[in-house]
């Protein structure tokens, strides 16, 4: 499956890369009124990243549709 690339969640974090099949759920997170998505992996892991819950939906779905 296809990798995802996202910017990362806060000024100064690195871009962010994940296996597109590894993303269990995702939902909005607001800090101090910096705006990004709560991503759950695997094995109780997460990630967050600078960009609205749409933008990942969107990249999910595309990259299921490439994958079958």
């Amino acid at each position: 499956m296809k990798v995802l690339e996202f910017n990362g969640y806060g000024p100064t974090a690195p871009r962010v890369y994940l296996p597109a099949q590894n993303i269990i759920s995702f939902h909005l997170v607001d800090f101090n009124g910096i705006y990004g998505t709560h991503i759950d992996l695997p094995e109780g892991r997460y990630i967050r990243v600078g960009c609205y819950p749409e933008e990942v939906k969107k990249l999910l779905e595309s990259a299921i549709l490439e994958d079958t």
